[in-house]
């Protein structure tokens, strides 16, 4: 008598079916890997694919990228979104991670995940395809505001997946950008608390240019390893950073390590998420005479 019984693995990449079959005295254990299919290079080709498309995990295979990997499609006021990030506490997920752990990726895609560099870089750098992103967040008087992007690409391992923001629109002010140039984390490389490419360094107090940095009334030399305890783009840490400690609502004021968008309101917040928009290079699409 056949049994069978099913397996997901980590991480959405295959569905293992397995039957173990008895015949007389034999036993007979099969195991047979069936990978889902590929649906498209990223939400939005899946939506313009399939425009009844509904939200959900997909499997997707960026155009250049050699290996698929599962994302959350938010499909919503006509397109497809790519949710790269998302930050809320439901599922208790520490952002406190290493270096690694921010390139492969961590979380469910169905929850709180950061679905990791390398991925978002294969994302953002397809040939002929660009992408714009969109910040939303929440703060815990259920207020929302929103950041875009008008286009949204990081460099490789490399170049230390370094950020490039295009033109910003939206009510939660430019937090990448922040006032001024030393808040400006535009064209800032990653860091991690293993990892720092931060802008600040030690350096003896008594001497001149010293490269530490002021976080409240701290004077720090790395903003992931001291105070944020998250991976992100800082430059000097900057005014945006949504990958910190998230705090409930009874101790989310005044921590320096929490959710920030400090063009918003200065208060750690409840909630954010990261979602691309892809489509067809405007002038590709000039060329082509559109």
């Amino acid at each position: 008598m056949n049994q069978p019984f099913s397996r997901t693995l980590l991480g959405g990449f295959a569905i293992i079916l397995c039957f173990y079959s008895v015949q007389g005295d034999k036993e007979t254990f099969l195991q047979v890997v069936v990978k889902p299919a590929i649906k498209g290079t990223d939400c939005s080709d899946i939506h313009d694919k399939n425009p009844t498309s509904t939200s959900g995990t997909y499997m997707v295979k960026p155009a250049g990228s050699k290996i698929p990997f599962q994302v959350f499609c938010v499909m919503d006021k006509g397109a497809g979104w790519t949710v790269i990030q998302r930050h809320n506490g439901q599922d208790s997920l520490s952002f406190a991670r290493s270096w690694k752990e921010y390139q492969n990726g961590f979380g469910n895609t169905t929850g709180e995940h950061w679905l990791g560099l390398d991925n978002i870089h294969a994302l953002t750098n397809q040939n002929y395809r660009e992408s714009q992103l969109h910040v939303v967040l929440e703060d815990f008087n259920n207020r929302k505001a929103f950041a875009r992007y008008s286009s949204f690409i990081i460099g490789n391992e490399n170049d230390l997946y370094k950020l490039t923001l295009g033109k910003y629109s939206g009510n939660a002010g430019d937090g990448f950008r922040g006032k001024d140039a030393n808040t400006n984390q535009n064209g800032s490389p990653f860091s991690t608390i293993d990892k720092d490419n931060d802008g600040c360094f030690w350096c003896e107090l008594e001497k001149e240019n010293c490269g530490f940095c002021v976080v409240g009334d701290m004077a720090i030399y790395s903003c992931s390893g001291e105070a944020t305890h998250s991976g992100w783009w800082f430059h000097r840490c900057g005014m945006a950073d949504l990958n910190g400690d998230w705090s409930p609502k009874t101790k989310y004021m005044y921590w320096d390590s929490g959710i920030y968008w400090k063009t918003w309101t200065l208060e750690t917040l409840k909630s954010s998420e990261l979602r691309l928009r892809i489509g067809p290079k405007i002038t590709d699409l000039v060329k082509k005479g559109f």
